[in-house]
């Protein structure tokens, strides 16, 4: 699998951990989820009152895909203009000791996986975390559960394209490493283009899949699995 659509192992603990954070910030701060809530709120009633009311459904659709599509893109965008500005800015202002590859090396593989960690970490924080324990808060486990039946349907693409794109710092530096060059035009032609533009099609692709299922699918799939489990008395 080309390493542009795998999500490091890194990522994925770093995710993971953030939603642990935003859970237990929001257990503690219930005025943090009331306040992200109600963000959260105003941005889908715009979305729905601007595109799904000119549009309808496939105008929300468009919209969704592209607010994360927007999100994505820029988030792959910036691990590459990270690694410019490091080697345009070194090539001017060498290290004044030590040596110079080494300590390149050190600067790129610490800038590109703050990077990716941090983006990663403040995505599962504040997108799940914090919403997830806000409905722990005010709708107890019952709400909790009919939350999660939502997401189900799309939210593992939508998650999957936001954490392949968070961790492009993560593969950027790998990549580097294995060739390190000082100059960024020289590294770039070391990079597959196929693998590399093919990745934006691959998330063009699940994010635009995404966005159909969770206006068209996710909330059916919501109460189906919710009137089933109340049917076979397991909740």
């Amino acid at each position: 699998m080309t390493p542009f659509l795998k999500v490091p192992g890194l990522s994925l603990k770093s995710f993971f951990s953030g939603v642990a954070m935003g859970f237990f910030i929001v257990l503690l701060l219930r005025g943090v989820g009331e306040a992200w809530y109600s963000y959260q709120v105003r941005q889908i009633s715009g979305l729905t009152t601007t595109h799904a009311g000119a549009f309808g459904k496939a105008g929300l659709v468009l919209a969704i895909f592209s607010r994360n599509f927007s999100i994505t893109l820029l988030l792959t965008l910036l691990p590459l203009i990270l690694m410019y500005h490091t080697l345009v800015y070194r090539s001017k202002r060498p290290f004044k000791s030590g040596d110079f590859a080494q300590r390149l090396a050190q600067e790129i593989h610490f800038t590109l996986t703050i990077y990716s960690v941090s983006v990663v970490f403040v995505y599962g924080a504040v997108v799940f975390g914090f919403f997830l324990a806000y409905v722990l808060n005010e709708y107890s486990f019952p709400g909790l559960f009919q939350l999660i039946l939502y997401f189900i349907p799309h939210g593992f693409l939508e998650t999957y394209g936001i954490l392949l794109a968070a961790s492009a710092g993560i593969i950027m530096r790998d990549a580097w490493l294995r060739n390190p060059e000082a100059r960024f035009s020289a590294f770039w032609r070391k990079i597959s283009k196929r693998e590399y533009f093919g990745s934006f099609l691959f998330l063009l692709v699940i994010l635009f899949l995404s966005a159909v299922v969770e206006v068209y699918f996710s909330r059916g799939f919501m109460k189906f699995s919710y009137g089933v489990l109340a049917f076979l008395g397991l909740h």
